[in-house]
């Protein structure tokens, strides 16, 4: 079953009738695929009938970007990434039941950004013959890490269509080694984070965690999300004041603002920007789309 985006986008200009060209479509759509962390197939095309910018994702398709006649094609890009999130996960949904055969293979990275850590890894994958299944990932060293499959992938490496097994068991692999490395280095940066902000905190711990970037209990304890590893250093230091403010004040009152903002006072750009924080997390590791979400 297709589905659309909900609401209305970028509406078009008013007396404006004239549209676009099957030239100039196809570049919109070539634009608007490139967008994406998912490789799902992209077609733009113009309807008079169109009262705004309508996004549906079709079962063998992929996703169908309808503008109304006169739309200014430079604006589709504002329009996409307002609805990124709707986009990747209504292409998992129909990746996962079988209804985007072909057309959205889970991609393996060549390279994984730890950016608020300051660490980037090019990923080289290898094959060994060797009896058994199962996948190992190696750091290299000078920022490389080597992935060695015990069974040979079925299909080209890392960026096309893979054998199932194989590429999943690379991903898994891959996901528990940037667990395995953000967890201790989050922690470390959120205590140089209390020594700086002079609020001290009793204990860390870091998870995977799909809706909070962190929490804290009222006796200092704190969790982080493991995701806050690739976010940009200020957004993810925003989440260590933030969470260590809440050592003092449990809730969200005027007096916490007040104590957030004394130490960042563009706290509240911050947060904004923050809301939108999972579009720097990478599909395979957040969620993947070799089968359902849990």
């Amino acid at each position: 079953m297709a589905t659309s985006a909900p609401g209305r986008g970028l509406g078009a200009k008013k007396n404006v009738v004239a549209t676009a060209t099957a030239q100039q479509t196809a570049a919109a759509s070539r634009l608007a695929a490139a967008m994406l962390d998912v490789p799902v197939p992209v077609c733009v095309r113009s309807s008079r009938r169109a009262g705004g910018v309508i996004l549906r994702m079709l079962p063998g398709r992929g996703l169908e970007i309808v503008v109304p006649a006169g739309f200014r094609l430079e604006l589709l890009p504002l329009a996409v990434e307002s609805r990124r999130t709707w986009i990747e996960d209504a292409a998992a949904r129909l990746a996962a039941s079988g209804e985007l055969p072909g057309l959205l293979p889970v991609l393996l990275p060549r390279r994984i950004p730890l950016t608020a850590l300051g660490l980037e890894y090019r990923v080289d994958y290898l094959t060994r013959e060797a009896p058994g299944r199962g996948c190992r990932v190696r750091e290299m060293g000078a920022g490389r890490l080597a992935v060695s499959l015990a069974a040979p992938l079925a299909g080209p490496l890392a960026g096309r269509e893979t054998g199932g097994e194989s590429l999943e068991s690379a991903r898994q692999a891959l996901c528990a080694f940037v667990r395995a490395k953000a967890a201790p280095l989050l922690v470390s940066a959120l205590r140089q984070a209390s020594l700086e902000t002079g609020l001290p905190f009793v204990s860390a711990r870091v998870r995977q965690q799909r809706t909070r970037w962190g929490s804290c209990t009222a006796g200092g304890r704190v969790s982080l999300n493991v995701n806050l590893a690739f976010l940009p250093a200020v957004l993810a230091r925003y989440v260590f004041i933030h969470e260590l403010c809440h050592t003092r004040h449990q809730d969200h009152s005027p007096r916490f603002w007040n104590a957030v903002r004394a130490i960042e006072p563009g706290c509240r750009e911050l947060d904004a920007a923050l809301r939108h924080g999972a579009h720097y997390v990478p599909l395979w590791f957040s969620r993947g789309i070799t089968g359902p979400s849990s």
